[in-house]
């Protein structure tokens, strides 16, 4: 019985600890609450305006899956020598707009060293998708076109990294940003 006195003591007072956190005073008088109380009964009518500012816009969401992946080949007697890594991606982008997604890496890659993307139109979208591998570079390239009205749907795509036979020792970091635009 102390115990459920107590149980029941507890939720009370962590009931109005929580009462008075989050309770806002409401105004006392009109004054408090802004109105203008001093207006000639004369000027005064039945009715009153306001003005309401509004806009409807799209949702443009998109998060690769991975944070980091890691990525080696080896210096190649011909462009053959690549290594390939997956990627998956979730986008969302809402309207009757039509968008795209590109993207770019945020420095240029050694010479004779590439990194190429493709992505795959998300899932149950109209969406097209990469056809071939493309070149990435500092420039914004088109990877997914045609979306249009898409809710959260997933994606797979890839990234692959070549290097041909006059290519140098090296290594380093790349950043990859996907983007969704206007078409």
């Amino acid at each position: 019985m102390k115990r459920l006195f107590l149980l029941l003591a507890v939720v009370a007072m962590v009931v109005f600890v929580a009462g008075a956190v989050f309770a806002e005073e409401a105004p006392m008088t009109l004054e408090e609450a802004g109105f203008n109380v001093n207006c000639d009964p004369v000027m005064c009518t039945p009715f009153d305006t306001l003005k309401i500012n509004w806009k409807v816009i799209p949702i443009n969401c998109l998060q690769i899956k991975q944070e980091e992946i890691c990525m080696q080949t080896y210096i190649g007697c011909t462009y053959g020598w690549c290594d390939e890594e997956c990627i998956w991606y979730s986008v969302m982008a809402t309207g009757t707009d039509v968008r795209k997604i590109v993207g770019k890496i945020n420095a240029n890659m050694p010479d004779h060293v590439s990194l190429w993307a493709k992505l795959n139109a998300p899932y149950g979208t109209s969406a097209v998708g990469t056809p071939h591998w493309t070149i990435l570079s500092t420039e914004y390239v088109d990877l997914v076109t045609g979306l249009s009205k898409v809710c959260g749907n997933w994606g797979k795509g890839g990234l692959k990294l070549c290097a041909g036979p006059d290519a140098e020792k090296a290594a380093g970091t790349r950043i990859l940003t996907l983007l969704i635009q206007d078409a």
